[in-house]
């Protein structure tokens, strides 16, 4: 009787365990709005699915690097060109994410779900010369000034720095 009672509590203490909801971010990316992945320009709402939030949650940015990029971002803008199919742009989007809601406020990005090819569907992104994502291309008053091509080399946070540092100097 007493390995039944036990087996009912583990049972029950595991279903409660595994159950829980994740509330993390609207992000994701295997639930899409119009039958397949989406294209052209899109929104962390549109992006959803359990890997990415994954990543999302259990990614551990740099806070010192955090704190050092917030007062310098305010006339930095990013777009994101990314792919919801590339294993790259799973894992370092969520990331992104992450830096950006640590910036408390900070908005100034734009996020391109690109095709498989690379094109944006129906945002052209043929002129930002895109071969691999994710890509994030960094300006400062509308002129490029770097980018961090499939992966960062560091940490997405600490790239993001240095190429914002650098370009100050």
């Amino acid at each position: 009787m007493k390995k039944v009672i036990l087996l009912f509590i583990f049972s029950v203490t595991a279903m409660v365990l595994f159950a829980q909801q994740y509330d993390s971010p609207q992000v994701a990316m295997n639930t899409y709005v119009s039958g397949g992945p989406p294209s052209g320009d899109c929104t962390r709402k549109a992006l959803s699915d359990s890997l990415f939030l994954f990543e999302y949650r259990y990614y551990q940015p740099d806070i010192s690097t955090v704190y050092a990029l917030r007062p310098i971002l305010v006339e930095i803008s990013i777009t994101v060109v990314l792919g919801t199919w590339s294993e790259d742009s799973r894992k370092h989007i969520p990331h992104f994410f992450k830096i950006m809601d640590m910036m408390k406020g900070y908005d100034n990005y734009h996020l391109v779900c690109a095709e498989h090819n690379a094109k944006g569907g129906a945002v052209s992104v043929s002129g930002l010369n895109i071969a691999k994502v994710p890509t994030f291309i960094i300006y400062r008053k509308g002129i490029e000034i770097g980018r961090i091509i499939e992966k960062p080399k560091e940490s997405l946070e600490k790239d993001l720095l240095a190429i914002i540092v650098k370009e100050r100097h």
